[in-house]
């Protein structure tokens, strides 16, 4: 998923407060991709953060995926880096709707948000390396 960094590590996100990942913007129905080869831990809803996903690496390290709306692995699974997880939420426009409507309402902007965090050694660490460059 190609996204935009809408609040980093431990950056105040819009209500000022501080969460140990980071929040990523894209648009409606991004793939979601496994950053690296590792078990699914968990693959279900969780309260209101719709489909959140946990990763567990060879080293024990877990990645924690929340906000999908959509979901292509189920826990127990092997997965392999760049594996589809799942989808953003939004909704998929006719091409004859987006073609009739102005860019604000056919979704041009919108963005749907994901919330990674990375836990390592009993806390958490900055998830930026995991999705840049070779790791993402």
């Amino acid at each position: 998923m190609r996204g935009r960094v809408l609040a980093g590590f431990k950056a105040p996100d819009a209500s000022g407060a501080r969460r140990p990942g980071l929040l990523l913007g894209a648009p409606a129905l991004s793939l979601v991709e496994a950053p690296s080869d590792a078990m699914v831990r968990y693959a279900a809803p969780f309260l209101e953060y719709g489909y959140v996903v946990v990763l567990e690496t060879d080293d024990g390290t877990l990645i924690v995926l929340a906000g999908l709306a959509q979901l292509a692995v189920s826990a127990g699974a092997p997965v392999a880096r760049g594996e589809l997880l799942g989808l953003l939420g939004g909704r998929n426009l006719e091409v004859e709707e987006y073609v009739m409507l102005p860019d604000a309402d056919a979704g041009a902007g919108a963005l749907e948000t994901l919330y990674i965090e990375v836990r390592h050694g009993g806390g958490p660490v900055d998830p930026a390396p995991w999705f840049a460059g070779e790791n993402g």
